[in-house]
């Protein structure tokens, strides 16, 4: 059985990563990006932006998918990972960011501090192999296929039966 589900690689302008430590298996304590279930009838974006909102308490701009990834599950479940690339929307309030629902809590992470944290396998190779860095300063490396992703905007031609295009990222709960 596959099981649709998503995820949001989102950069501050400072070039940090937010992420969340997951509050509930699978990974309970393992940090990861924002993401989970697409409910029935939910497309994909829109699935994106919710499950960042419950998790983080911010309002995203999802744009194109950045990549796929299926990960093995319990019983033989497939979870069908598709993330993107997203911004935070500029009308958030200043106090937006709160962990909630399958976060127990949420920060935003330079490349440095990521490397320190405990993270979901895969996540740090897959966001790599995908040009994504968390790094402070202008340059930040990984921006540019970030853009091109956001100029893209095909996320309505992707379809789950989709072939993965790498195998890591955890970011569904059970």
């Amino acid at each position: 059985m596959r099981v649709p589900c998503v995820g949001v690689v989102v950069l501050d302008g400072q070039g940090r990563l937010l992420v969340i430590r997951r509050a509930h298996e699978p990974g309970q304590g393992l940090w990861s990006i924002p993401g989970g279930r697409v409910e029935p009838g939910e497309d994909l974006p829109d699935a994106a932006a919710r499950e960042a909102r419950e998790e983080t308490g911010l309002d995203l701009l999802v744009g194109a998918a950045l990549g796929r990834v299926e990960l093995p599950g319990p019983g033989g479940v497939v979870y069908a990972v598709t993330d993107f690339v997203a911004t935070v929307r500029a009308d958030n309030p200043a106090d937006a960011l709160r962990a909630g629902d399958d976060a127990d809590e949420v920060r935003w992470v330079t490349e440095t501090e990521l490397a320190d944290l405990p993270t979901s396998p895969g996540l740090v190779e897959t966001l790599t192999a995908w040009g994504v860095r968390s790094v402070s300063g202008p340059d930040i490396p990984g921006r540019q296929r970030l853009d091109e992703a956001r100029r893209r905007r095909q996320v309505s031609q992707l379809r789950l039966g989709d072939p993965p295009d790498l195998v890591g990222v955890v970011t569904c709960s059970q």
